[in-house]
């Protein structure tokens, strides 16, 4: 999975929603178009703004016309001809995009309720924001509601 991401601000979901697929997804908050210039090289720009900056060196812009996450998911997925792959989902933190180690349950105590430390075997956390994640009733829900609306 060589694809690599940079979405603008107004495309936050969509900047989730690939990383739950496990692609890495920058997602480029600011106002400052060099910095999104300087970030995005090399990366696929997804956008819905129309007046883009000259001397961009993306690897490829799209014009993400589609107001619903779950469309321009989509859309996004059948422009690029994205071929997807289960065994990456939840792969890499859905809040700050860095890949998703495995942890040893031990180091999870006290940091997740106590519910799901004694019910879950097996947790990864983000090295860049220690967030712990764990394959719960959420992340089942989530990926039955991608392959759905791919299937459609």
């Amino acid at each position: 999975m060589a694809e690599q991401f940079i979405v603008d601000r107004m495309l936050g979901r969509l900047a989730k929603w690939l990383r739950i697929l496990g692609y890495d997804t920058l997602y480029w908050r600011g106002n400052d178009w060099r910095g999104l210039l300087e970030k995005g090289r090399g990366r696929i720009f997804l956008t819905r703004t129309t007046k883009l900056p000259q001397g961009g060196n993306f690897q490829r812009v799209i014009l993400v016309r589609d107001d619903k996450p779950n469309l321009q998911l989509k859309s996004v997925i059948r422009e690029l001809g994205l071929k997807i792959d289960e065994h990456r989902f939840f792969s890499r933190c859905i809040i700050c995009d860095r890949q998703l180690e495995k942890i040893p349950k031990e180091e999870v105590k006290g940091r997740v309720p106590d519910f799901v430390f004694s019910t879950y075997s097996e947790f990864n956390s983000c090295p860049g924001c220690s967030r712990i994640y764990w394959k719960g009733t959420h992340q089942e829900n989530m990926r039955k509601k991608v392959l759905e609306l791919l299937s459609h």
